[in-house]
């Protein structure tokens, strides 16, 4: 896996209504905050310890609103448009199941603002490849605040 990515996956599903895979995480891999568009997602932590945070955009700023710690055989809900990320704390390995598929998601940068639209199988990471940004902006922003930039009016 390139170093700057936090884990590697294998697509094990991917269709109309379902889509499955497993990631197998770097030691201290963290995902920045991230969505899932309109997909309901379930991830299972299948081996070690994973440090899972949610976040929120409001008025421009990325504020983090929940960080728990879940262990092998716990199952994490994420709902749709929920900015939420993943981190390894300890010999992660985690499987994800996705309704629906992802034909695009929200990634923002936790350091700075900025915001990418990336296509759906992208991956959950920044810097991303320039091929698969759809776009992107100088400014931490949630679905609700933004409209496609290109579109008019």
């Amino acid at each position: 896996m390139p170093a700057e990515h936090p884990y590697a996956r294998r697509v094990l599903q991917a269709g109309p209504d379902l889509e499955r895979m497993v990631a197998s995480w770097r030691p201290g891999g963290a995902t920045p905050p991230h969505d899932h568009a309109e997909s309901l997602g379930l991830v299972r932590i299948l081996a070690g310890h994973a440090i899972h945070r949610t976040w929120v955009v409001r008025g421009g700023e990325l504020r983090e609103t929940s960080r728990t710690e879940h262990g092998a055989g716990e199952i994490l809900v994420v709902r749709p448009g929920v900015l939420h990320g993943l981190a390894d704390a300890g010999g992660l390995v985690t499987l994800h199941h996705y309704t629906g598929p992802i034909d695009e998601m929200w990634v923002l940068d936790p350091d700075r603002p900025y915001t990418a639209r990336l296509r759906g199988g992208a991956g959950a990471w920044l810097p991303a490849d320039p091929r698969d940004v759809l776009w992107s902006i100088e400014a931490w922003v949630g679905r609700n605040e933004v409209r496609d930039p290109r579109t008019r009016g």
